[in-house]
């Protein structure tokens, strides 16, 4: 992940850049005051106006599926959404579409943008852009490596672990686990140190992790969708079951929107948790892609915040989360990330 003197530089660097192909100027002003708004804002200066936007810098965004993305559309309003501006080194075409489609104003550090708010509109396209690394998906993460990468994640220690205990956890083939590995490290993921290694940036790992999980990953576990019969959802103490929530400590969910991973046959669905086939319904059921016996993805019947967090941006039913849910799902995450304030 950036950090603040890198993010501050980028954004220097593109409204700079932007002054320079249109003459546009521009303030950088104080902290933002959006819950997901950790980069400051930004004042553009035009002939007669001038706009404020709460900046959001990331170094590249590449997938549809982005994770902060997908996070900034479900918790703010529309109307909000006018008042973000995305910044980065390189969005992929894809991203641009989307961003352009939800009247999300984007800024590249190569002048590059789409600014719509307020009655202006800026479109600049065709300037080179800088993508922060090789276009390409690593092997890392394909299959196999997503599923390490979230083991990893989840217990940072497990990397000076055998490829054995590795490889049990995360159920992949054992000799999966070295290239994985090797590939993490060329990948600046992986950092060794007298035959030490250390899990490092691992927010940038997990947000690469969170874009292409659901484009691969979950649809090939993914049971599919369901409705309860009854208000609250009830689970056996004899079945294996870990769930996603909107509040981790959550005891008594209601039958809505929600992730379940399970064991249970899905011919078994209804007779063991009361649950009928709905395309429409806000239950995923979901198969574990990790070994039951380990407590790597969760405790207590509840999932890690990671996978928590993921499953909770990608549900179907979209429902917005509230200032508090966003805020609880992020400070979860930072001790695990090694993230600071």
């Amino acid at each position: 992940m950036m950090n603040t003197d890198q993010l501050n530089g980028l954004v220097y660097k593109a409204c700079l850049r932007l002054k320079e192909l249109t003459g546009i100027n521009y303030e950088k002003l104080g902290g933002g005051k959006m819950p997901l708004s950790r980069d400051g804002l930004v004042r553009l200066i035009f002939n007669d106006s001038t706009i404020e936007y709460e900046v959001e810098g990331k170094s590249e965004v590449r997938e549809l599926g982005n994770l902060w993305v997908k996070m900034l559309v479900k918790y703010h309003t529309e109307e909000n959404l006018r008042n973000i501006l995305m910044v980065s080194r390189y969005f992929s075409p894809k991203v641009k579409e989307e961003l352009k489609r939800k009247r999300v104003s984007y800024l590249e550090a190569s002048g590059n943008c789409c600014i719509q708010s307020n009655g202006v509109f800026v479109f600049i396209d065709g300037q080179k852009s800088e993508p922060a690394r090789i276009n390409k998906v690593n092997k890392s993460f394909h299959l196999p490596g997503l599923k390490l990468i979230l083991t990893l994640l989840s217990k940072p220690n497990l990397v000076n672990s055998s490829y054995r205990e590795m490889s049990d956890i995360a159920q992949i083939a054992l000799g999966s686990v070295g290239w994985i590995l090797r590939d993490l490290k060329q990948q600046d993921y992986i950092e060794e140190e007298r035959k030490v290694k250390t899990l490092i940036n691992r927010y940038q790992l997990f947000e690469r992790w969170a874009e292409l999980y659901p484009l691969t990953l979950k649809k090939k576990q993914l049971i599919g969708r369901y409705k309860c019969i009854d208000e609250q959802l009830k689970f056996s103490n004899d079945e294996y079951w870990l769930i996603s929530a909107l509040n981790l400590n959550e005891k008594a969910p209601k039958a809505t929107d929600y992730t379940i991973y399970t064991t249970v046959k899905k011919n078994e669905l209804k007779k063991k948790f009361g649950l009928v086939k709905d395309d429409e319904g806000g239950i995923e059921v979901m198969t574990p892609f990790w070994n039951i016996e380990s407590d790597a993805f969760g405790t207590n019947n509840m999932v890690n915040p990671l996978l928590n967090y993921v499953d909770r941006v990608n549900h179907p039913t979209k429902r917005k989360l509230s200032t508090n849910e966003i805020k609880d799902f992020l400070n979860k995450l930072k001790p695990i990330l090694n993230e600071k304030d």
